[in-house]
């Protein structure tokens, strides 16, 4: 290659079949990475050198592709292999041997990224043409998806043909008995010896395909000779670091693991797969399919070998490696046995969690790979289950162990033992819970179905009945849980014998019972029974309980001692049995006045209580009892003023308060402070400790004020003890302040908080438990006060330190992470606020059970917070489960199902699920219906909900009846003059406005401004009462803009503006609404300058705060654009419609208000269009508008006939006078209809409808134009008439109306010859013009070029020449001098020259008339070229007539 390169040159011919021969020796040294640079070196020279379809190409390309696959790089791998084929097909067809190889590689890539049925067609392809070795591949990947039988038949055939390859000896052809599987090892020696070198290779090959044919049908062992021998030949052929060898090297190693159990074969196999995984990670990527391989199987080694750690890391790592390749979108059997695998691993390994989570990934993975009802799923289930309930995630648990039951249920008999099983390790579960009832029914099913079973055993049904029994006892059900425990005791003995402990522990059961009966004979001789089976402390315990009851004090005292001894050798200081067996010892000794011994047996069975909670009643009472016996004990021995007495009062009184029987614990500590003040004098630290707990307790009974005097008193005693930075200091700062806050003094209240941490930060750091907790009171206060941002820093410090000392799980952290959304909630925060809900959430589902009233709070919460984000779904699944929890919990009529149900509502409300809402709202008002409050605001909020949306779905009956009633309860609950009154009072002014019921919604606008305005003189800068009276007059101002009272309305606005802009800031949006009315209210005065700043500051707004798509926008558009018309910029008006038509096709719907919108939107865009000389296109949308029209109106509304009379106008431009004389009169007949035939003066001045009368006259008008230009003059001149008359009505003489109807009238006269009428038309149309328009516009050259003709028929040329130069001046400013109309104007201009004989200037006018029209493309046959050529031809001829006769 470097000669050829020197000397032919980079890209010959030659050099590419050297690179691609030099390719193909790097490939079969594994030296993939350079053989690919130089392949694409060679492909790049054939392709430029060669055809397209040349071979060698196609040679290139599949060597390119094959070493693409090996890589793992399926990409190219496919793109190579796809473009070799094409060529290969098309030059030497689909069988040839060189097209099924690149098939058979193509196929390779499909099995490699699991596109199992693509890879199957390609190696059918190849089989079928004789590559028969490729059945291995077929079967491998039957056997990847689990379908046995069809993969054993592949397999089989593979090795029938490999062994016929390698001569050996078949005995009955086509079945697998015939395989030669005997002295294999001898015969491929002697094979090898009669094979020359260069065929050695071949022979390797065969052997190895038969070894994984062997493995594949699992003949180990007759494999294992296999790969050791061919393994000889790679090794001598490749060397040590080929692909051929790690391949060679695995498929030994994993049969060794198959075969392995000698520890040697285990050894060896490790060696083997440990020195293939270093080969393959050395040519491959991490994620390698085979690297893979390797890994798992190394995984297993180390498992069986026992290294439980190294198994896990590399079980680990081919899941990782899998993951990588594929991202867990391929899936198949073998991968969840490999999680599966990593699961036990790691249960092994002590690993609980992380097994649970390799189980749970199992189970995904099967239930995307196996049917859904597959019983393996069930066994799964049960499995992770009882591993949950180890753990004690005891709610997860009982879900996985359902979802076995169901499985199991719909799969097999609905009573085989695996389904008794699972119902009874639901039944364990539920009793760990506490759920007995439930319990109990998952045991008496189970118990049936092993009773119906001849294979369950007695001992089982033994376990069920005793585990019944235990579940009777916890619901209290002593009677049937005796039964039970009879029943199951018997059915031991009966199998077991009378002395097996099981035995002992069913006697125990069953005198348990006895002794909650009070049957303490019977159950002395069940625990007599217990204890001459197995004398253990819980049975000797037992027993000396029941005979100290029954007053037997020296047998008890025998059984109560030798339980004691047995307990002290597992002594825990907290163990309840050992503060039972010593109270009951006191209480021996008490008995035999024994004082000191009773009073140590006390004192040991407190001291074993001291620390430990008190879980339940029995608890309780057996702690005040052993403090009764102490006390007695103390008083019989020393008196009852001694400091062992007040200390053991003090006591008492500590489990009365810890219980919040405060009225007992203030007795008791009474009585303790004063023998302590006897005894050490008001300054001890003991009297400091009674008066602080004696304050706690004068707090929870609400009285703070005697509480302070204590904490005050304690206070100085502590400092002057122990210092000013004593932590018992910051104790009682703590509760002085507490006291403060039941006082409400809230900076007092801070101030002595403050004080408290102060004292812990210099004593413990402040990062203890106890300064979370003050941070956590402070927080409440602040949020109390509405202080978020001093609320939020001390929750998130409570947060802080909680997390430090009790880890991320506990409910003291949720607590923390609740309050700190609740205050994100508050400011619309809203995403902080799910993550802390949901961080909550995590934790209570942890922590508590599924039922638990506090975690269906943090739903209701959740709910409200995935409403705020406009998550519909999410915050009506949050609320149900709220609803269903409380609801279990409560019974249906409970609070917080309504709050729920009102919260549901407002949900469905705001996602415009009306129908739904009101059905839920309706609910909750039903559950509200049952609280003595019904009539609260509460109820009042939910009917003023429901009266809004009746509003919206159209029931004005119900809508008014439900505001009626809120606003009756609001008046009841919060006075006739509160704000929630004028809201709703709004609200109601609102709907009547929208129904037309003005005067209703003025009287109700009107009381809530009153309202406003009285709350605002008693809040003088209160800024937001200042707005709601704002918003009363914007209310006001809508009302009054409708009854076209403008100028209020106008005042409303401004007003309501001018405190928006004050107290909101000038880009709010009720700023932006402000503007719009103020906006249309200018353009209704005529004022469209300052109409259009409104209006353009109004959008600004909207768009900056509301959807770009919102209604309201595109109301300000069509606003605009009407301004824009109205001021003849049409383009911009083009634009302002197009986007309000945008925005209201995105909101149609199938209602009729919608589809009316979307109609105006067609009628404005066409109309603005149509100014724009786009005809075409205007047409088309007043066609579409029209048909909107008719389909949801009467045939006679006002907007069909504004539609026929745009029509009809379009019509007459084009020329289409027929037509468009139809559609006006259609147009004129339904404004008839509606307006009259010729309404008076006086209605039009008092109707408000005044855009109908122009609507009218405007039609009017254009069928004059019409019958004009048809020469129809006499209903021409009837109908402009009658159009200048309404014009007159409502606009006044003298407007631009007018003027125009003027002028038309001007020219029919001028045309009749009515000279001088039409002159004084003229001038009258001229006077308006000029009036509005000033002297340069082009309406006002239009009525000059009128009279200059008419001053020309009245041969008055100087007068024409005046009137046509001002119009030329005007046009030329106006249209430019180039203009078609300014060639109107010089063509007159001509004439008037010509007759006055100016010949010269006349043809000078009219060249420059004909300049112009050749500019734009007029030819000679134009009637315009035509008529001034007759001209200019006329002018020659006289002027050559006159030059003959000398005279002019």
């Amino acid at each position: 290659l470097a000669l050829l390169s020197q000397n032919c040159g980079v890209d010959n011919e030659d050099v590419a079949d050297t690179c691609n021969c030099l390719a193909e020796t790097l490939i079969s040294r594994c030296e993939l990475d350079d053989a690919i640079t130089y392949l694409e070196r060679a492909l790049a020279i054939r392709r430029k050198k060669l055809g397209a379809l040349d071979l060698n190409i196609a040679s290139t390309l599949y060597n390119l592709a094959m070493v693409s696959q090996t890589k793992g790089n399926w990409s190219n791998a496919m793109k190579y292999g796809k473009e070799a084929l094409r060529i290969q097909r098309m030059t030497v067809g689909d069988n040839s041997p060189i097209t099924l190889k690149t098939l058979e590689c193509i196929g390779r890539v499909h099995r490699d990224k699991r596109d199992f049925e693509a890879a199957i067609q390609c190696f059918d392809k190849c089989i079928s043409n004789g590559k028969t070795l490729l059945n291995l591949e077929v079967g491998g990947i039957h056997d990847f998806r689990g379908e046995t039988e069809m993969a054993r038949e592949m397999f089989l055939k593979a090795a029938l043909h490999v062994g016929d390859k390698l001569s050996l000896s078949v005995r009955q052809p086509g079945n697998e008995g015939s395989l030669d599987m005997t002295n294999l090892a001898s015969k491929f020696q002697s094979q090898k010896e009669q094979t020359n070198d260069q065929y050695l290779l071949k022979l390797g090959e065969n052997v190895m395909s038969y070894g994984l044919a062997l493995v594949s049908l699992q003949h180990f062992n007759e494999a294992l000779e296999c790969f050791r021998f061919s393994n000889n030949i790679f090794q001598a052929k490749y060397g040590s670091d080929h692909l051929r060898i790690a391949e060679t090297l695995h498929r030994t190693g994993h049969v060794l693991e198959k075969l392995g159990e000698r520890s040697d074969q285990l050894h060896e196999a490790l060696d083997l797969l440990t020195e293939a995984l270093r080969i393959r990670k050395l040519h491959l990527v991490e994620s390698h399919p085979d690297v893979e391989e390797t890994l798992l199987c190394l995984g297993k080694v180390h498992h069986r070998s026992g290294n439980i750690r190294y198994a896990l890391d590399f079980f680990c790592a081919a899941v990782t490696a899998r993951d990588s390749r594929l991202g867990r979108k391929s899936l198949r059997i073998n991968d969840a046995e490999s999680f599966l695998q990593v699961g036990l691993l790691q249960q092994e390994a002590g690993e609980f969690r992380h097994a649970l989570n390799s189980f749970e990934e199992c189970l995904r993975i099967r239930r995307q790979v196996v049917k859904e009802d597959d019983p393996s799923l069930a066994e799964l289930l049960f499995y992770i289950a009882n591993l949950l309930r180890e753990v004690g995630d005891l709610d997860l648990a009982q879900t996985r162990f359902e979802e076995a039951l169901t499985l199991l249920e719909k799969t097999g008999s609905e009573e085989s033992a695996e389904i008794a099983d699972v119902l009874f390790s639901l039944g364990v579960l539920q009793t760990e819970k506490q759920q007995f009832s439930t319990a109990l029914d998952f045991y008496l099913r189970a118990l049936q179905i092993r009773k119906l079973d001849p294979q369950s055993t007695k001992i089982v049904i033994a376990e069920i009945l005793n585990n019944i029994g235990l579940v009777y006892f916890g619901m209290k059900e002593y009677d049937k849980a005796q039964v039970y425990h009879a029943e199951a005791l018997e059915s031991m003995i009966g199998e077991l014998g009378d002395n097996h402990d099981d035995v002992a522990f069913c006697w125990h059961s069953l005198g348990a019972t006895y002794v909650e009966t009070g049957q303490l004979a019977e159950a002395l001789k069940c625990f007599d029974r217990a204890v001459k089976i197995e004398r253990t402390e819980l049975y000797l315990q037992s027993l000396g309980v029941c005979l100290v009851q029954m007053n037997d004090n020296e047998n008890a005292y025998v059984c109560l001692h030798e339980a004691l001894q047995m307990k002290e050798l597992d002594y825990e200081s907290n163990d309840d049995d050992l503060a039972e067996i010593n109270r009951n010892l006191g209480t021996i000794w008490l008995r035999k006045g024994k004082y000191e011994e009773a009073l140590k047996r006390y004192d040991a069975a407190l001291k074993s209580k001291s620390s430990h909670p008190i879980e339940s009643e029995k608890d309780y009472k057996n702690l005040m009892s052993s403090i009764d016996g102490a006390l007695e004990a103390v008083s019989q021995l020393f008196g009852n003023g001694h400091i062992k007495y007040a200390k053991l009062l003090h006591q008492k009184g500590n489990q009365h308060g810890t219980r919040n029987e405060h009225t007992q614990a203030i007795e008791v500590y009474v009585e303790a402070l004063r023998i302590y003040k006897e005894q050490y004098g008001d300054t001890h630290l003991s009297v400091a400790n009674t008066l602080y707990n004696l304050g706690v307790s004068l707090n929870a009974k609400g009285s703070p004020d005697k509480a302070v005097r204590c904490f005050v008193k304690a206070l100085r005693i502590t400092k002057a003890r122990l210092g000013d930075d004593h932590l018992d200091v910051a104790d009682s700062y703590e509760q002085i302040a507490t006291s403060n806050k039941l006082n409400q003094n809230y900076s007092e209240a801070v101030s002595y908080y403050e004080k408290a941490l102060a004292v812990r930060k210099q004593s413990a750091g402040g990062i203890d438990l106890k300064s979370s907790e003050i941070m956590h009171e402070m927080g409440i206060l602040h949020s109390d006060n509405q202080l978020w941002e001093k609320a939020e820093r001390a929750f998130k410090e409570s947060l802080r330190i909680r997390t430090i000392h009790l880890g991320s799980d506990d409910l003291l952290v949720a607590d923390s992470m609740v309050r700190l959304a609740q205050i994100y909630l508050s400011r619309d925060e809203n995403s902080n606020a799910l993550k802390y809900f949901e961080g909550a959430l995590r934790i209570h589902k942890s922590k508590l059970e599924s039922s638990d009233p506090d975690l269906a709070k943090i739903y209701q919460s959740l709910g409200t917070v995935h409403a705020a984000l406009g998550s519909t779904d999410k915050a009506i699944f949050c609320l149900d489960k709220s609803i269903q929890i409380f609801g279990d919990a409560n019974g249906r009529f409970d609070e917080n199902v309504a709050v729920s149900l009102a919260r549901t509502g407002e949900v469905l409300y705001s996602d415009k699920q009306y129908e739904e809402a009101l059905k839920i709202f309706q609910d909750c008002l039903e559950v509200r219906s049952s609280f003595e409050t019904f009539e609260s605001s509460e109820t009042g909020n939910i009917l003023q909900q429901m009266g809004e949306i009746y509003s919206i779905l159209g029931d004005n009956t119900n809508a008014s009846s439900h505001f009626g009633s809120a606003l009756s309860i609001y008046r009841e609950s919060f006075g006739p003059k509160h704000q929630v009154v004028a809201e709703i009072l709004e609200k109601m002014s609102a709907h009547f406005i929208k129904v037309g019921e003005l005067e209703r919604g003025y009287s109700c606008v009107k009381e809530a401004l009153v309202i406003r305005e009285e709350l605002l003189n008693g809040e003088e800068g209160n800024n937001e009462s200042l707005i709601h009276a704002a918003d009363s007059r914007f209310c006001m101002g809508t009302i009054l803009f409708e009854w076209s009272e403008l100028d209020e309305a106008s005042n409303c606005f401004a007003t309501a503006k001018e405190v928006y802009i004050e107290k909101l800031g000038q880009s709010h949006l009720n700023v932006a609404n402000s503007n719009y009315y103020l906006g249309c209210i200018d353009e209704l005065h005529g004022e469209q300058d300052s109409a259009l700043l409104y209006l353009q500051e109004s959008l600004k707004g909207r768009q900056e705060h509301l959807d770009e798509m919102h209604l309201d926008v595109a109301e300000t558009q069509q606003k605009l654009g009407h301004i824009y018309c109205k001021r003849n910029e049409w383009d911009n008006a083009v634009d302002a419609f197009s986007d309000c038509l945008k925005i209201r096709e995105a909101n149609r719907t199938s209602d009729m208000a919608s589809q009316i919108l979307v109609a105006d939107s067609l009628f404005d865009l066409g109309t603005a269009l149509n100014k724009t000389s786009d005809t075409k296109r205007s047409m088309q949308l007043f066609s579409d508008a029209l048909k909107e029209y008719q389909r949801h109106l009467s045939k006679y509304d006002l907007k069909v006939g504004r539609c026929y009379s745009i029509i009809g106008e379009v019509l007459e431009k084009e020329n289409e006078l027929s037509k468009a004389v139809n559609s006006l009169r259609k147009a004129a007949a339904i404004y008839e209809y509606h307006l009259g035939n010729e309404p008076r003066e006086k209605e039009i001045k008092a109707s408000r409808n005044g855009d109908d009368y122009t609507g009218q006259a405007d039609t009017l008008f254009r069928l004059a134009t019409a019958h004009d230009r048809q020469g129809e003059e006499s209903s021409a001149l009837k109908l402009y008439r009658k159009a200048m008359k309404l014009y007159k009505a409502v606009f006044g003489r003298d407007s631009l109306h007018v003027a125009k109807v003027l002028n038309r009238l001007a020219n029919m006269k001028g045309r009749a010859g009515s000279v001088d009428k039409a002159m004084v038309l003229f001038d009258d149309s001229l006077r308006i013009r000029m009036l509005h328009l000033g002297d340069n516009h082009e309406d006002v050259a239009e009525t000059l070029f009128g009279m200059g003709i008419v001053f020309e028929k009245r041969r008055d040329y100087n007068a024409a020449m005046k009137a046509y130069s001002d119009c030329l001046r005007i046009r030329s400013s106006k249209f430019g001098s180039d203009s078609m109309e300014v060639a109107q104007v010089v063509v007159n201009i001509g004439v008037v020259r010509g007759n006055k004989g100016d010949f010269p200037g006349a043809l000078k006018s009219w060249k420059k008339a004909l300049s112009i029209y050749r500019k734009h493309s007029l030819g000679d046959s134009d009637p315009l070229v035509a008529t001034v050529i007759g001209h200019m031809n006329l002018a020659n001829i006289l002027m050559n007539n006159a030059s003959k006769r000398g005279a002019k």
